[in-house]
């Protein structure tokens, strides 16, 4: 509910019922999608979704968290599983296997709109993922794959980053340039090929499943839709959310000669980014799958990237996916 400037209260009901009474007598019994406006009496008022919905602060905001993600990460292991046939590229998970899927959200009181469901399987051609995001605004992204410019998770959309490299394992030595080395001698795992950083988004004026990827710490090798990746969005039925699905092939991620395969430990980490409703202004992030062992930026040290690890084996036993203990 909300007071308005002449003291008129606006009370609307998304579950559940309550019970509105008057200033001038008289009560009625709100029940779900139900919304009045209460002063001397009870006058119904259109029922409104987006009425109350939170949205996070601008980057700018000095009240909001500015670059900082908006959540503490809960996770430090992604869990891979194999593919149980062939995957349909199409929003639509009936056919994944979810038993890795781990939930992460913001913290209060953005966390009912602001939250994540991820999942990521593998085959012998390809990485796939899948993600639900709950959004106010989803899919509205205005940033074209055609700008020319490094701001594409800025309309809002989903950010991973990842290692294929077997030699590698977990934790990565890897660190950007040249920030964090300053005047230490380069190390050669900095500019890995096998070391991506993809941002996946939807296009809303062409309607297109994009993504943008680069490679090592240095983030060199940049391309905007490149071949070898297949992608797709689907909108939630209230419109307060999105699901996404891409399958990425190996060889996009520099590894068709020697694939991860069941039982490797690599690295990787996810990251949401938030726009607001003109899918313009970037409005916040959700980071998680990181190392609590290690701190700073994920663009800047790899060693902060979580554990992937690729099961030989679908249907992960309950308990398989569990969140790291607060400290």
């Amino acid at each position: 509910m909300r007071v308005e400037a002449a003291g008129e209260t606006i009370l609307q009901v998304y579950d559940g019922e309550v019970l509105a009474t008057g200033k001038g007598g008289g009560a009625e019994t709100l029940g779900t999608g139900r919304a009045v406006r209460v002063a001397g009496g009870i006058e119904p008022v259109p029922f409104w979704p987006e009425r109350f919905v939170r949205v996070l602060p601008a980057k700018d905001n000095p009240a909001g968290r500015g670059t900082l993600p908006y959540n503490r990460a809960a996770f430090d292991t992604v869990h891979i599983v194999p593919a149980r046939g062939p995957v349909r590229i199409d929003a639509d998970l009936a056919d994944w296997d979810l038993s890795g899927q781990f939930h992460a959200a913001c913290d209060p009181p953005y966390g009912g709109n602001h939250a994540l469901d991820a999942a990521m399987m593998y085959d012998a051609t390809h990485l796939y993922v899948s993600a639900r995001v709950r959004d106010p605004f989803p899919m509205r992204s205005q940033v074209s794959p055609r700008d020319g410019r490094d701001l594409y998770g800025g309309g809002g959309g989903v950010a991973l980053r990842l290692s294929t490299d077997r030699a590698a394992g977990w934790p990565l030595a890897a660190e950007g340039l040249p920030t964090t080395r300053r005047a230490l001698p380069t190390d050669r795992a900095d500019p890995n090929d096998k070391l991506a950083f993809l941002m996946l988004w939807f296009h809303q004026p062409s309607r297109e499943a994009c993504l943008h990827v680069r490679y090592g710490m240095d983030f060199h090798g940049g391309r905007v839709n490149p071949p070898g990746y297949r992608g797709a969005f689907r909108e939630d039925a209230d419109g307060r959310g999105y699901t996404l699905e891409y399958a990425l092939s190996w060889e996009l991620l520099h590894a068709a000669a020697d694939p991860p395969r069941a039982g490797d430990v690599l690295a990787a980490t996810w990251l949401v980014h938030w726009a607001n409703e003109s899918g313009r202004v970037w409005k916040g992030q959700l980071i998680d799958v990181t190392n609590p062992r290690e701190t700073g930026w994920n663009f800047q040290r790899a060693a902060t990237w979580g554990r992937a690890v690729y099961h030989p084996l679908g249907n992960l036993p309950p308990g398989t996916v569990v969140p790291v203990p607060t400290p």
